[in-house]
């Protein structure tokens, strides 16, 4: 890339998105806090970038999704709390537990769908991008993502109803 700084811009001004996907993948707001600090430090003490400068924002969120799972993969990493959902209004116990269970079982269905597919869902239904800029991301075609989405929607269902 000829331009560095350019880089550390665009990470700056996605640090939000690429910290909400960190935090998806590693389920602890401190864990994706350290893999958003060491890509930066990556970043600025390497001063890479991708070959294509297009493509910065793909580059960014495979460089995070990378560092993430090499987190993901020391033995300290921490579960998510899921004490910190909220909902909208206020439900009885029972209701908060029946809704942390079905929670909990819907994550961990999509956490077991093969690779890229959590990934899609994250940036899809968690991010709302589009599915043409998943597709610029993930480097491949929108058709693909929307037989990603839709197959692991339908699996989902079926995961569910069992």
């Amino acid at each position: 890339m000829d331009d560095p700084r350019h880089t550390e811009t665009c990470f700056v001004a996605q640090r939000d998105r690429l910290f909400r996907l960190a935090r998806w993948l590693v389920r602890s707001d401190s864990e994706a806090e350290d893999a958003i600090q060491d890509v930066y430090i990556k970043i600025k003490s390497s001063q890479s970038g991708p070959d294509d400068p297009t493509k910065i924002d793909a580059w960014l969120t495979q460089v995070v999704r990378n560092a993430c799972l090499d987190r993901m993969r020391k033995p300290s990493l921490t579960q998510v709390d899921l004490e910190n959902v909220h909902a909208s209004k206020e439900p009885g116990p029972q209701q908060i537990a029946f809704g942390r269970d079905k929670l909990k079982s819907v994550l961990g269905f999509i956490r077991e769908l093969p690779d890229p597919v959590p990934l899609v869902m994250q940036l899809r239904h968690v991010e709302g991008m589009t599915v043409k800029r998943i597709a610029e991301h993930l480097d491949t075609n929108a058709n693909h993502i929307r037989v990603l989405i839709c197959r692991a929607r339908a699996r989902l269902r079926e995961l569910i109803d069992e």
